[in-house]
């Protein structure tokens, strides 16, 4: 719970309209690699400061501070750090099993909240943040950082424009070898990062914000090939996606000299990712390359959600979108561990 003393900060749309010329006050909960990279890009911003930074390790705060040009105040508790800033919005980039009890935090203070993937690891917390959240009349932006990619963005506009036709499949494969790292990380044990809901969150994300919601799923997972690894490290699955089209998704960590493609087959033709190459290939052509320019993602992500902030728009993808990966990662793991089509019901 929030200490008594913290200060409720919900403001109106009206206000925050008002306030169009001054900066948003930022909170960035959780200081490793990814939250120095946010930092790092909101001090880039002219409309939005970092005032305030918090990680279990006060040690690992402070540093990030002392990186920082606007020299955020450090905490260890990032209940504190709301109690003590009147925030407009915090960044939770802290281990996965968290962010479920960091999200209501916020929410409980009228706070507007950015979220890594995966929301959670469980459908019961994220039920609980979405409802925290609406009750508490606050934003709750999901960080699917690839929606936010200039080559995922023109991929989606083909297949939203009907210039693919129909959607007939969507297939996602993701092949590399990663290495063994820590052993005693929190990113190998599946109570706490959770497998497929995070390394491949991306992935599903992707299918469903294209060829639209997964009706069923069949999968096969293989465990053990890396050492000290609870985690599945290969999946292959199947789909049936509510509108009549299939799909799959083949992934693995084990896998040396790998290869990723992101595909939408459609009655006009095909688009996809290829190795980072956006490419069409009409039903009765050749294939035509695309070209797009490269853009910092994690930068423009944050700017729609400030700007979401800003005008009182909800931004997306929000919660539901992040509750869909949950339910189809958990059926997926039914699936594999039954042997049988699992239906998922949103």
């Amino acid at each position: 719970m929030i200490p008594k003393e913290a200060k409720v900060n919900k403001k109106s749309g009206s206000e925050y309209k008002m306030k169009s010329d001054s900066n948003l006050k930022i909170g960035l909960i959780g200081c490793g690699s990814l939250g120095l990279q946010h930092a790092k890009n909101i001090e880039q911003m002219k409309t939005a400061e970092l005032v305030s930074v918090s990680s279990h390790r006060l040690s690992s705060a402070e540093s990030l501070s002392r990186e920082i040009s606007s020299a955020p105040k450090a905490y260890d508790d990032h209940r504190k750090m709301m109690a003590n800033n009147e925030l407009d919005a915090v960044l939770v980039v802290t281990p996965n099993h968290t962010h479920s009890e960091i999200v209501n935090d916020a929410a409980e203070v009228g706070i507007h909240i950015f979220c890594e993937k995966p929301m959670a690891l469980t459908l019961e917390d994220c039920d609980a943040m979405i409802k925290a959240t609406d009750k508490a009349g606050v934003y709750l932006m999901i960080g699917y950082l690839r929606r936010f990619e200039n080559k995922y963005r023109a991929m989606k506009q083909w297949v939203d424009e009907g210039k693919i036709g129909d959607v007939l499949m969507g297939h996602i494969s993701l092949l590399y070898s990663r290495p063994q790292g820590n052993p005693n990380s929190w990113v190998n044990a599946r109570d706490l990062y959770g497998g497929l809901y995070s390394f491949y969150s991306h992935e599903l994300d992707q299918l469903t914000s294209m060829a639209g919601d997964i009706g069923a799923v069949q999968c096969m997972m293989k465990y053990g090939d890396l050492q000290s690894n609870e985690v599945e490290e290969s999946i292959s699955m199947n789909f049936e996606f509510k509108s009549g089209a299939i799909g799959s998704l083949n992934c693995c960590r084990v896998y040396p000299g790998g290869s990723s493609e992101l595909g939408i087959s459609g009655t006009k033709g095909t688009i996809k990712i290829s190795d980072g190459i956006l490419s069409y290939t009409p039903i009765d052509g050749e294939q035509q390359v695309l070209k797009h320019e490269y853009n910092n993602a994690y930068l423009a992500e944050l700017e729609y959600f400030f700007d979401c902030i800003r005008h009182s728009t909800p931004p997306v993808p929000n919660g539901i979108d992040g509750r869909r990966t949950i339910a189809i990662a958990m059926a997926a793991h039914e699936s594999a561990r039954t042997g049988s089509k699992i239906k998922i019901y949103y």
